[in-house]
């Protein structure tokens, strides 16, 4: 007789098995809930790597392109400074645009407004106070690494980074340091000292014990 044919067989092509059921307080359904939760975990906690760094990626890729747009090795202070003042103003034409817009009264995109004067606004104070972040384009090592990386994020702990400061910074830090020291006040006298008079005020040591000396002579004699 032959086999029924809703029964598969060992040896042949029969129909598909069925796949188990697994019974949710089971050991193995427990096992790929975690599995899965872990997954989940991971792809947020890669996502928001990724969105975290993205500041510095970005600011990476555009000192790439300025880079890769010249054929120099290094660069200097002075020349470090100006391309960072071109980097915190980037932006500056389409704030420019959007400011006007906002002053007559036509702007659509006041969160994007306040987004870039704010992003400016720190970046500047950054640079001010010295604590602006950017690739290290002083370095000609790290010029080198910067033209050979391919601008992927996996990557960017190639290129080393340094503080940058404003030359107007530095200049005005030596101003106020010259300014306090020309106005120290000059020390007071106390209240014991205000009714001692000082025998070095006006003259020197030498001269100071000569008239004593004489003084006490003529004091002796008869």
């Amino acid at each position: 007789l032959a086999p029924p044919t809703n029964m598969s067989s060992k040896k042949g092509g029969g129909p598909a098995e069925a796949p188990k059921i697994l019974h949710p307080e089971s050991r193995k359904a427990k096992n790929n809930v975690r599995v899965q939760i872990r997954k989940l975990k991971k792809a947020e906690t890669k996502s928001d790597s990724i969105k975290r760094r993205q500041p510095e990626l970005d600011r990476a890729l555009w000192f790439k392109r300025v880079v890769d747009s010249s054929p120099k090795g290094g660069y200097n202070n002075k020349e470090a400074r100006r391309i960072v003042e071109q980097y915190i103003a980037r932006n500056d034409e389409e704030l420019n645009a959007l400011l006007a817009l906002n002053d007559a009264g036509l702007d659509r995109k006041q969160n994007r407004l306040l987004v870039l004067k704010k992003l400016r606004d720190d970046e500047h104070n950054a640079f001010q106070t010295g604590t602006f972040v950017g690739p290290n384009i002083l370095s000609k090592p790290n010029v080198k690494a910067i033209r050979e990386w391919t601008g992927e994020l996996k990557t960017l702990h190639h290129i080393a980074n340094r503080n940058y400061k404003s030359e107007d910074a530095d200049i005005i830090a030596e101003l106020d340091q010259t300014e306090a020291q020309t106005q120290t006040p000059a020390p007071q006298k106390s209240e014991d000292d205000a009714g001692f008079a000082n025998p070095f005020a006006s003259h020197d040591a030498a001269s100071f014990f000569a008239s004593s000396s004489s003084s006490s002579s003529s004091s002796s004699t008869p």
